[in-house]
């Protein structure tokens, strides 16, 4: 940068900047080698966008063209944008077009930068063409009736541009029925009437393979100059982007795109599946599985709209509101969530405070109230995407640590009023344990999904996980699956009489093991980590691996800051970066074949 300030073309004289150069040299000279200046009003995203703020490559504001943004009228003017007498390819072009930017704001892009570069969007009343002015019935009609107008009669056939102006006018109407069905299934599904919007949203997946066939058919942005497909301006409103946004979007082709909203509306489709269930459990795996399938904000928008956990709450309305979350004690007291809660844990443990009477039904009562707002908060976090789910599980760990000492508490009083002293009860502490494993987990493993872990710091993840979370995960299963055989017996030995003891003793060989499959799941994914473990040192052994320079390395404070969300917790506690570094001490002067036999062993 030369001179005190540069003013660009596009601002009229309306900005000016600065240069900063030296003040910025002078500041940084005031901090250590390796130090990083942390301030609530520059986080880690204006740091980056600083670093490549002027890289032509990345700069969408260096890198876009020097010409005058259109607006619609000017657009109409320079006959950019036509109004009227629209061919049949380029309605078929204008709306995948559309379509594509749909699907680019959909993927986390900014809609200045996507759906606002279509200039019919500006202004759809001053648009006389009724396809473009709006997806109606209406147009829906007027196509219907130029395809029957089209149809040859008995005993005519039809010329070969005849064929082709049939095929563009279905293909056209297999777009205006997509979106008009896309929207009425959207519409139902919002206002509870999920059967109608299930339907209508099948009915849009029949239009898809009508769109395939006919996407060659439509004008392109390949054919004209500069790539500016007629109606269309990525100028257009860019001056509403932030200065720091960096690079121009890249947009899928027409054909990943329509394939991209195909199965986003079978997502859809699968998300209404969740009214069905009638357990928290399941409700709660549900959500987390439709978070593995690459969905975007509107399908994770949907099932949370699906289901709420204080949807029915006295004084919420229909639907309750986000910045409300969660509501008061008194109004969760009279929501179907506490009652939904103390089923789950039921099934899960069968604690005897909740299968029979006692004295404790209001500390009952009260921890299960005090329970709705972390597991509810649960359900929230995972609509969010990937990363932000991830920062949200460090905060809803500090909620599940609040919560253990109200279930320490609840387990202790049953201990000391129960009458089998012998048996200490830590049911309640066992079901929230379960759920705070499962979302500790869900932390770590994200990390490799978002890809933030440098290759050197696989080995005490993996280490972590196998030493600490998946055994105790195994642990509490067992652990509960002991409690609900305990229970059963108990309870059949109570109902049973002398003459059918022969028969109770046959049922008892056929009891059910709920839990069972997936504490061998988590016993397999623990040995997977250990084999994982053991390679990665042997790997490091043998310099395969790059490790940072040790003069700007502290292992120690890595390790604490990748595990600190779990330091809140009470139970389980935190594994120290002594105990890793004894168990990494013990492998690495082993041989390397001692590694892999090991690994292999873990593995296979």
């Amino acid at each position: 940068m030369s001179g005190d300030k540069i003013s660009f073309p596009w601002d009229e004289g309306k900005g000016s900047y600065e240069e900063v150069t030296e003040p910025f040299l002078k500041a940084c000279s005031e901090l250590d080698l390796g130090e990083i200046l942390h301030s609530p009003r520059f986080s880690l995203m204006q740091a980056m966008s600083a670093i490549e703020l002027m890289d032509p490559v990345m700069d969408a504001w260096v890198s876009r063209p020097q010409r005058k943004p259109f607006t619609f009228a000017t657009a109409v003017q320079a006959q950019h944008v036509k109004i009227k007498d629209v061919t049949l390819a380029e309605r078929i072009g204008i709306i995948d077009e559309t379509l594509l930017c749909l699907v680019s704001w959909l993927e986390g892009h900014y809609l200045a930068d996507t759906v606002l570069t279509n200039l019919y969007l500006h202004s759809p009343l001053e648009v006389t063409d009724v396809y473009l002015n709006a997806i109606s019935l209406e147009a829906e009609e007027e196509l219907q009736k130029l395809i029957r107008k089209s149809k040859p009669k008995t005993g005519e056939d039809l010329s070969d541009q005849e064929l082709l102006e049939n095929e563009l006018a279905l293909g056209l109407l297999s777009r205006l029925r997509f979106v008009r069905l896309l929207y009425l299934g959207l519409f139902r599904l919002y206002h509870d009437d999920v059967e109608e919007g299930k339907k209508r949203l099948n009915n849009a997946l029949e239009q898809i393979p009508s769109i395939l066939e006919t996407l060659s058919h439509g004008i392109k942005r390949e054919d004209y100059a500069e790539g500016l497909l007629p109606g269309f301006d990525p100028l257009a409103i860019q001056g509403l982007l932030p200065r720091t946004y960096m690079g121009a979007t890249k947009f899928k082709n027409r054909e990943p795109s329509i394939i991209y909203l195909k199965e986003m509306v079978q997502r859809l489709i699968h998300a209404t599946s969740v009214t069905n269930l009638t357990s928290y459990h399941t409700i709660l795996d549900f959500f987390m599985e439709f978070g593995h399938d690459g969905t975007c904000v509107l399908t994770r928008s949907v099932l949370q709209t699906l289901y709420q956990p204080f949807k029915n709450v006295k004084g919420q309305g229909n639907r309750s509101d986000s910045q409300n979350f969660p509501p008061n004690a008194s109004s969760i007291e009279t929501s179907p969530f506490p009652e939904l809660l103390r089923e789950a844990c039921r099934s899960f443990i069968a604690p005897p405070a909740l299968v029979n009477q006692n004295s404790l039904s209001e500390s009952v009562n009260y921890f299960f109230v005090k329970c709705c707002s972390a597991m509810g908060r649960a359900l929230v976090i995972l609509g969010h995407n990937r990363a932000r789910q991830r920062d949200k599980i460090a905060m809803l760990l500090e909620h599940f640590a609040i919560i253990q000492e109200e279930a320490d508490k609840l387990d202790s009083k049953w201990n000391h009023t129960t009458k089998e002293n012998q048996l200490l009860y830590c049911n309640f502490s066992t079901w929230l344990l379960y759920h705070i494993l499962r979302f500790m987990v869900r932390y770590l493993l994200s990390g490799f999904e978002l890809e933030l872990y440098s290759t050197h710091e696989f080995t005490y993840i993996y280490w972590y996980l196998y030493e600490l979370l998946y055994p105790w995960l195994t642990s509490c299963l067992c652990r509960a699956e002991t409690h609900l055989l305990r229970q059963e017996q108990l309870n059949e030995s109570q109902n049973s009489s002398g003459k059918n003891k022969k028969k109770l003793k046959n049922n008892n060989k056929k009891k059910s093991h709920p839990h069972t499959k997936e504490a061998t799941c988590y016993q397999g994914y623990s040995i997977l980590c250990a084999g994982y473990f053991k390679l990665l040192v042997g790997l490091k052994k043998e310099n395969q691996i790059m490790i940072p320079d040790s003069e700007f390395d502290n292992v120690r404070v890595r390790y604490e800051r990748r595990f600190a969300p779990f330091s809140i917790l009470s139970s389980p506690p935190l594994m120290q970066y002594s105990q890793y570094l004894e168990v990494y001490n013990h492998f690495y002067p082993m041989g390397n074949i001692s590694h892999l036999q090991c690994s292999r062993e873990r593995l296979c």
